[in-house]
C-alpha cells in the first residue's frame, strides 16, 4: 500500500497527493456506506503520534483510520500516519502564519456536504464528492440526526469530527497556498507544450558492453596484461578474509557437442558409435600417450571457443564442492588426482573429459588470485571498448544510406558478415565519430541557447589492444515511436544528448551524426547507439493560443504539486532524522496466520519519497 501511495504522489494534477484510492473510498465509505465495519472506535486521550511539537490523539487516529480502506490493519495504520504526518506539517506551517478557519466554516463545509482529508477536498477526478445523501432528508434539507448518526457510525463525536475537519481544512488552504506560489510564464507554458505534443518515430541499433564483454575471447595473458596495467584497481577489489582457508583444485575440460539428431538402430543390429565420443576417446589418448598436452587439445577441440582461448580453462573450484553446472562432472572432478584424464563423462548435451592440473591451500594472496579479481573488471573496460567501435563502425557504413540498408528490417536485424567482424582487437579503432557530411541529412538544430551545458565530445576509440573477439550475433534493428518527449528520458534510456537531437535536432529521415551513449538503468551499464528518425510530429502551436491561459494554468499547478511534495519531504525528513516524529509503532505492527509478529516495515515520510 505503501508503494501505491508513492505511486500516487507522483501525480501532480490531483490533490489527494499521497492517499487512498477514490474509487475505494467511495464503496467503502461513501455517502451511500452505512457505516465502516474496518474503522476504530473508543474513547481516551492516547497519543499515537507526535509531530514535532504537536501531538496527535487516538481521535485524529481513528479519524485517519476509518476512511482507509484495506484489509490489513497495519497497512491502514500505516497510510494514517503518513496522512496524518502530512496534515500536521502544513497545519503546524498555517500556525506558524497565523492563518486560522473562520468561525462557522467548518459548519457551512457540513452543510455543503463537503470532507476534507489529507489536506484536500475529497474528490474523484475532476469532481468533488457529495455527502449530501447522508446528511439530508428526503425534502433536501440539513437533517441534524442524521448527520449525527453517520458520524457515530464511524466510531466519532459530533465534537471530534467537527474537531478533525478544522484541523484538515487548515492544512488544506495551507496546501493550497504553497502550491499556489509557484508561478508559470505564458512561454514557459508554451515550450512545455511543444515538449509534450512533439512526437518523434526513429529507429534506433544499440550497442551493449556486456554482449561484447561476454564475448570476448579472453586469454590468461590477456588478463596478466590488463592486471598489470591496472594493479590498484584490481587491488582495490583483494579481501585478504575472503581467500582464508581455502583449499581449491584448478580444473579443466574439454567438451564436445553430441550431434544434433542422432537415429537409432533398426533392431538387431549393432548401434553406430557417436562421431564426436569416437573424436573424443582419440584425444584422450593421445593426451595420456603425451603425444600432445591437455591444453593444446583444449584449444584444438573444446567446443566454447571462450574456454579453447583459455586451454579448457574452468577455473579454481573447492576441492569438495567443485559446482561445474553438472552433477556427473562434480562427481568424476571430485575422483580425480592431479594430472590425470578422467573417464569420459556423457551429459545431455555433450561428452566431457576433465583434468586437475594444479593445487592450492591455505590463505590465497593477491597474486594467487589476481586473475580471477582482473577478468570481471577487464571483460567490463574491454567490452564498453568494443561496443563503442562497434557502434562507430556501423555509424560509417550508414553514410550516405539508411539503417535499414545496412540492418535490413526484413532479416529481422541481421547484418552482413563484414559489419559483424568489427576489428575490435586493433589498436587504432574502426573510425571516428566525426560528423558525416550535410548527405545524411542529420537536420538543422534549434539551438541551445546562452549559457547551455557545453555539447559532449564525440565518441573516439581508444588505442588500447582488445582481445580476439568470439562469436557474435549482430545487434537488431529496432523501432520505436511515435513517443513524446519526457525530460532526457527516451525508450532507449536516459541522455540528455539523444532526447535533444531526437526532439530539437534531427528531421525526418536524418540519422545521428555521433554515437550516443544511453544508461539504459540506474544499474545497467551505458549502452551505445545509433540512431535516424523515420517520422516527427510537430506540435500545433496555434492549438496551444486558443487555450494559452488554461495551458499556463495547468504548468503552475504541476509545479505548485511538485513543489508541495518537495516542501513536505524537506520538512518531514528534517524531523525524521532529529527523531522528532513518533508513531505509536503497535499500530502498525503486523502479524502472520499463526499470531506471530512480523517485522514492521514502515517508516515516517515513506510516501514524501516519490520521484
Amino acid at each position: 500500500m505503501l508503494e501505491q501511495m508513492r505511486k500516487q504522489g507522483a501525480s501532480v494534477f490531483i490533490w489527494l497527493i499521497f492517499g487512498i484510492l477514490i474509487a475505494v473510498f467511495v464503496i467503502n465509505f461513501g455517502p451511500q456506506s452505512p457505516g465502516s465495519s474496518q474503522g476504530c472506535s473508543g474513547g481516551g486521550k492516547r497519543t499515537f503520534l507526535t509531530v514535532g511539537e504537536t501531538t496527535v490523539d487516538d481521535a485524529a487516529f481513528r479519524w485517519a483510520m476509518n476512511l482507509i480502506p484495506g484489509e490489513s490493519d497495519a497497512d491502514r495504520a500505516a497510510v494514517a500516519f503518513e496522512s496524518l504526518i502530512m496534515r500536521e506539517l502544513l497545519a503546524q506551517e498555517a500556525d506558524r502564519r497565523g492563518l486560522r478557519v473562520p468561525d462557522g466554516y467548518v459548519d457551512r463545509v457540513i452543510a455543503d456536504g463537503k470532507l476534507h482529508f489529507q489536506g484536500a477536498l475529497l474528490q474523484e477526478g475532476d469532481t468533488v464528492l457529495d455527502f449530501r445523501r447522508a446528511f439530508y432528508n428526503e425534502d433536501q434539507f440539513f437533517d441534524y440526526t442524521q448527520f449525527k448518526r453517520w458520524v457515530q457510525n464511524r466510531g466519532m463525536s459530533v465534537a471530534s469530527y467537527k474537531k478533525q475537519q478544522n484541523r484538515e481544512i487548515l492544512a488544506s488552504l495551507m496546501g493550497q497556498i504553497l502550491m499556489g506560489s509557484v508561478p508559470a510564464s505564458r512561454e514557459e507554458a508554451m515550450q512545455s507544450y511543444i515538449a509534450k505534443n512533439t512526437t518523434v518515430s526513429f529507429e534506433a541499433v544499440r550497442f551493449d558492453p556486456r554482449r561484447y564483454g561476454d564475448n570476448l575471447l579472453v586469454t590468461d595473458a590477456d588478463l596478466d596484461r590488463w592486471a598489470a596495467a591496472h594493479e590498484a584497481e584490481v587491488k582495490a577489489t583483494y579481501a585478504a578474509d575472503a581467500w582464508k582457508g581455502k583449499k581449491q583444485v584448478h580444473v579443466r575440460r574439454i567438451s564436445l557437442p553430441k550431434p544434433a539428431d542422432t537415429d537409432e538402430a533398426p533392431a538387431g543390429q549393432p548401434t553406430k558409435a557417436d562421431p564426436a565420443k569416437t573424436k573424443l576417446e582419440g584425444i584422450k589418448a593421445a593426451i595420456e600417450a603425451g603425444r600432445t598436452t591437455f591444453v593444446a587439445a583444449a584449444k584444438a577441440s573444446e567446443r566454447d571457443p571462450q574456454r579453447a582461448a583459455r586451454g579448457g580453462e574452468m577455473g579454481w573450484h573447492d576441492e569438495g564442492a567443485p559446482n561445474l553446472n553438472d552433477p556427473l562432472l562434480d562427481e568424476a572432478a571430485k575422483k580425480l588426482e592431479r594430472g590425470k584424464v578422467s573417464e569420459i563423462v556423457e551429459t545431455e548435451e555433450a561428452y566431457t573429459i576433465l583434468t586437475i592440473d594444479d593445487r592450492r591451500e591455505g590463505d590465497l594472496t593477491y597474486d594467487q588470485v589476481k586473475r580471477e579479481l582482473a577478468e570481471p573488471l577487464a571483460r567490463e573496460a574491454w567490452g564498453k571498448e568494443a561496443a563503442k567501435r562497434a557502434a562507430l563502425a556501423a555509424l560509417d557504413a550508414v553514410k550516405g544510406k539508411s539503417l535499414k540498408d545496412v540492418f535490413p528490417a526484413e532479416k529481422t536485424g541481421v547484418i552482413e558478415k563484414d559489419f559483424v567482424d568489427v576489428p575490435v582487437q586493433s589498436g587504432g579503432g574502426t573510425g571516428s565519430a566525426a560528423a558525416p557530411e550535410t548527405g545524411t541529412g542529420t537536420g538543422t538544430g534549434t539551438g541551445t541557447g546562452t549559457g547551455a551545458p557545453a555539447e559532449p565530445a564525440p565518441l573516439v576509440a581508444t588505442d588500447e589492444v582488445l582481445p580476439a573477439m568470439g562469436p557474435l550475433d549482430p545487434p537488431a534493428l529496432e523501432t520505436f515511436g511515435p513517443v513524446a518527449r519526457t525530460a532526457n528520458r527516451t525508450p532507449l534510456g536516459e541522455s540528455a544528448e539523444l532526447a535533444g537531437a531526437l526532439f530539437e535536432e534531427l528531421t525526418t529521415g536524418a540519422i545521428g551524426p555521433k554515437v550516443y551513449e544511453v544508461k539504459p538503468s540506474v544499474v545497467a551499464p551505458a549502452m551505445y547507439v545509433v540512431v535516424q528518425v523515420t517520422a516527427k510530429q510537430l506540435a500545433d502551436v496555434t492549438a496551444f493560443e486558443k487555450d494559452a491561459e488554461q495551458h499556463t494554468a495547468i504548468l503552475a499547478r504541476e509545479r505548485g504539486a511538485r513543489y508541495l511534495v518537495d516542501w513536505l519531504r524537506t520538512r518531514c525528513m528534517a524531523l525524521a532524522e532529529k527523531r522528532e516524529i513518533k508513531p505509536l509503532w503497535e499500530a502498525v505492527q503486523g502479524y502472520d496466520d499463526q499470531g506471530n509478529k512480523l517485522p514492521i516495515t514502515y517508516a515516517p515520510c515513506t510516501s514524501f519519497n516519490v520521484q
